[in-house]
């Protein structure tokens, strides 16, 4: 027959079952809170934040509570929000930015890279004075909220009746790195309807004005507001305006190596196959400083090598000046189409004194 339990066994099994039915209903309202703050898509992030922060005082049963944006540098936070509570309780000067060597214990989380809980405050030999109108804390628990391993935020709270647990560490936790991943989600598509709408361009500087009203260069917004990287270069009409001899040599050269003489000229080509050497008396169908189209019935391997002699005519031999270039000039088949075969210089060919022909 089993044993019938003792009054007291009766009292810790009731005491144990209104914990885990209390612990039940705080997860509810926490689900609750994070299904409403998954729908808020047309509020602002302050909203946001706001709404976040007011729950997770409502679910640890604070009395304040207050949300610390960690900068870039790492070494400085700026106060993003104050729940209801705390602007009742608290008439000190705000300040907004905050070295955080210079902050009270409030800041461990954020120096120890991880959760703190002060259950009494007042006892604390590290704590600092309170500013003038600053309201007496008692009891408090922060943590810090990371995006890989960068802190971004903390949170806190504080002022609970009873002594802060592992629940209530949870509860903040789960809710505000459910916050910041809002927040990241919102921003993300900010960012990519912001590249995608219309930006103000100075007419004049060609600065981009962003949506808090500063004006700042190209360069800079794409950073700022995108993932590209910028890597800065000189385009033709910036080198041509600011380096002209630069200019000339770069691209006057390269205007040379492809502009294309649509001319039928002789040539003769001599090629090694398999050991013994072959002739061809051919004909171009044009010729550019990097190389020539011949038109040919015979087929060639890709990257056959050959060397050519132009046959000028006699009569057109005078006009002419450089026309010992024109000789034994080398280069290797690049493509074969059905009229004929590419073949790219192996460097540069004088055209120029062609242009007469």
């Amino acid at each position: 027959m089993e044993k019938k339990p003792s009054y007291n066994d009766l009292l810790i099994k009731i005491d144990q079952l209104e914990i885990e039915n209390k612990n039940l209903k705080q997860n509810e309202e926490r689900l609750e809170s994070l299904l409403a703050l998954s729908k808020m898509t047309k509020i602002s992030e302050r909203e946001i934040r706001e709404f976040a922060l007011e729950s997770v005082v409502s679910l640890t049963k604070s009395k304040a509570g207050y949300l610390h944006f960690v900068n870039e540098d790492q070494k400085t936070i700026e106060l993003v929000s104050w729940s209801k509570g705390a602007l009742k309780l608290c008439t000190a000067e705000k300040t907004s930015h905050y070295p955080i060597d210079q902050a009270g214990i409030w800041a461990d989380s954020v120096r120890l890279r991880k959760p703190v809980v002060h259950n009494d405050y007042q006892n604390m030999h590290e704590k600092m004075g309170y500013p003038e109108g600053h309201f007496q804390v008692i009891r408090h628990l922060s943590a810090p909220i990371f995006d890989s391993d960068k802190i971004v935020a903390v949170a806190g709270v504080g002022n609970k009746e009873t002594p802060y647990d592992d629940f209530d560490l949870r509860q903040t936790l789960l809710f505000m790195n459910s916050m910041w991943t809002i927040l990241k989600q919102r921003r993300s598509a900010d960012e990519i309807k912001r590249l995608r709408g219309i930006l103000p361009l100075c007419s004049f500087c060609k600065k981009i004005r962003d949506d808090k009203g500063y004006w700042e260069s190209v360069d800079i917004y794409i950073s700022k507001y995108s993932e590209a990287d910028i890597s800065h270069g000189i385009c033709p009409e910036c080198l041509k305006e600011h380096y002209p001899e630069q200019y000339k040599k770069i691209f006057m050269k390269e205007k040379r190596q492809y502009e294309r003489l649509n001319i039928s000229l002789p040539v003769r080509l001599e090629t090694m196959t398999s050991g013994r050497k072959e002739v061809f008396d051919l004909k171009t169908r044009d010729i550019s400083t990097a190389g020539t189209f011949i038109t040919t019935p015979f087929s060639f391997p890709d990257g056959t090598s050959f060397i050519l002699d132009f046959k000028i005519p006699d009569e057109d031999i005078k006009g002419i000046k450089d026309i010992e270039s024109l000789k034994g000039h080398t280069g290797r088949m690049v493509r074969a189409t059905p009229q004929g075969m590419a073949i790219h210089f192996d460097k540069e060919c004088p055209i120029e004194s062609l242009k007469a022909l």
